[in-house]
């Protein structure tokens, strides 16, 4: 792409003939606005008319993100960069929403004194009788000044979009994720392992919660950058599954993981009941498959761009159950799936079994956690986390009319794992499996917590029968909820988490709403 040293000295009366291409971050409340559903427009006010461009001079290259490219010859430039200009979108739903109006020469003019190369103009009260707006006005009604990338390329069909613009944190956003940092940094040593747990994002346009989510997972990514996190855990039910039709969460969720690739630490995503968008009928009525979300469409969105190592089932590599093992920290990670439930469609077409109304561990998946994900027999001295969107049992762990399926065997498993004896169970019908499982020749080994979520609250229980702590936190999604203050810190929610394997101490600093928690192993 052919720039100058510095493209910003421009002047367009000496400008060889080329194209100027000007890339923008439309955003509302400072954050991007979704255009998957928007029709745009751009007006120039003419002092005799007004002149509507053509699309030919727009195009939406990040829907979801909000990013859009004005592009103009230097000739068409010359005509119109001193008339007033306005960008506005609308959709059938809404009126029309229209952006401040500015000049093209004035960005020109001011964008020397961008901090980096994106531009965001932001929503507002405007009318089209308002003075001519600098783009350096513009920016006072923002967050930090209004960025700009200009870009002077003679031949546009080489043109290549740079990096995905993912726009400024805000500076509460930025200063708090300082602080957790720092809470988790205090504590750390060799004999400790740092996650990140966020869990119950819905994602979705019905909750007007998606961009919300998505700045709140760029948060994530932020405090990972200070080196102090061994991994990232986003809990499960990433959308609530109530679409009739399936194509706009799966899109979602595509760009749900497009925001968490840029992680440098391993991401483990866990399944929830709300996952395989079951949630579009109201019982008693039953949903039919093709509008569930497929383990495969699943495991192909939020489990293959994040695969690093992680150790699937030997009979199904696309199992929504996994492990992975670090190794410096000996701790092994298990992440079940507690929506695992078997494909029966019934003879009217419809699922016996979905996520919204059976929350349960496969018959499979408990075969692989006695002879798989507990086998540490090599590793003597090797502890283990355990986590799931869900719980294994209702009592005092969770809100539900009934404990899991198999949520008995799973507990019937970890008991014996951690005290190295034996353990035989079964259960019967669609779920059932019958287990005979010894743990002697390993020995006894630490189950240093079960961390879930699904309930929307914060809780640690420990029951008495079992032996290790349940960690639960609360939903990262904030919509509706009266004490979570848009646009503030507040409106987050997730826990940094602090694991110490010699003392079973865990330390939960809360990022957003709510407060850090200090367990200790009894």
């Amino acid at each position: 792409m052919a720039i100058s040293h510095n493209p910003y000295d421009v002047n367009l009366s000496q400008t060889a003939s080329c194209t100027f291409i000007f890339k923008v971050v439309l955003t509302k409340n400072k954050f991007p606005i979704d255009l998957t559903s928007f029709k745009l427009s751009l007006t120039i006010y003419k002092s005799d008319d007004n002149l509507l461009l053509d699309l030919n001079h727009i195009v939406v290259t990040e829907p979801l993100n909000g990013i859009i490219i004005i592009t103009f010859t230097t000739e068409e430039l010359l005509l119109i960069n001193t008339y007033r200009a306005q960008i506005s979108i609308n959709n059938k739903n809404t009126n029309k929403i229209s952006f401040p109006q500015f000049t093209f020469k004035s960005i020109i003019d001011n964008c020397k004194l961008a901090d980096t190369h994106a531009s965001r103009v932001s929503t507002s009260e405007t009318n089209n009788n308002i003075a001519p707006l600098s783009i350096k006005d513009a920016a006072k009604n923002i967050t930090s000044g209004l960025l700009l990338n200009i870009c002077n390329q003679p031949d546009t069909c080489n043109f290549k979009q740079n990096v995905l613009l993912k726009g400024i944190l805000p500076q509460y956003v930025t200063d708090a994720t300082l602080k957790t940092q720092s809470k988790v940094a205090d504590i750390t040593t060799n004999d400790t392992i740092q996650f990140v747990f966020a869990t119950d994002l819905h994602a979705d346009d019905y909750l007007n919660y998606y961009t919300q989510i998505q700045s709140h997972l760029n948060a994530i990514i932020d405090i990972q950058k200070y080196g102090v996190l061994d991994f990232i855990v986003i809990g499960g039910d990433l959308h609530s599954g109530v679409y009739h039709g399936k194509e706009n969460p799966k899109s979602k969720l595509s760009e749900l993981a497009k925001t968490l690739n840029d992680s440098k630490v391993p991401v483990l995503v866990l399944h929830g009941n709300h996952d395989d968008n079951s949630y579009y009928v109201v019982p008693p009525i039953n949903p039919v498959i093709s509008n569930i979300i497929t383990k495969r469409e699943w495991f192909n969105r939020m489990i293959r761009p994040f695969m690093n190592g992680e150790i699937h089932d030997t009979e199904d590599n696309m199992s929504l159950y996994y492990y992975k093992d670090f190794y410096s920290k000996k701790i092994r990670v298990i992440c079940l799936d507690s929506s695992d439930y078997p494909i029966i469609i019934n003879k009217d077409g419809t699922m016996k079994y979905y996520g919204q109304n059976f929350y349960g561990f496969g018959s499979r998946q408990v075969l692989w956690l006695q002879s798989e994900a507990l086998n540490t027999l090599d590793r003597t001295d090797w502890s283990v986390i355990i986590l799931s969107h869900m719980a294994t049992r209702n009592a005092d762990l969770m809100f539900n009319k009934y404990d899991p399926y198999n949520g008995n065997l799973i507990e019937g498993l970890l008991k014996a794992f951690m005290n190295g004896t034996d353990f035989v169970g079964s259960t019967s019908g669609d779920y059932g499996v019958s287990i005979n499982a010894s743990f002697k020749s390993q020995g006894p080994r630490k189950i240093l917590s079960y961390i879930y979520g699904h309930t929307h609250t914060d809780q640690n229980n420990k029951p008495v029968d079992l032996g290790w702590n349940f960690i639960n936190t609360s939903c990262c999604y904030s919509s509706g909820i009266k004490e979570r203050i848009k646009n503030t810190v507040k409106e987050d929610l997730w826990d940094a988490i602090v694991l110490d394997k010699i003392t079973g101490s865990i330390d939960c600093y809360r990022y957003g709403y709510g407060f850090d928690r200090h367990i200790l192993q009894n």
